[in-house]
């Protein structure tokens, strides 16, 4: 079985605002009866720094 997602989030505001720390939760738990073929994020405007965590139920995400 193939799984393809897409998502698409857009903010737009009247005034330039500041945003905090979101957290996505894009990279599946590893199990041995999955595999991710191709993955890609698109961030516009590029964050001024980001990089990847785990939490402590095992997800990776990108902060």
């Amino acid at each position: 079985m193939l799984i393809q997602v897409r998502h698409l989030s857009e903010y737009r505001y009247s005034n330039p605002v500041g945003l905090g720390v979101h957290k996505l939760f894009l990279i599946p738990q590893y199990r041995p009866f999955f595999r991710i073929e191709h993955q890609k994020i698109k961030i516009d405007p590029k964050p001024v720094d980001h990089n990847y965590r785990q939490d402590l139920a095992g997800n990776w995400y990108q902060q």
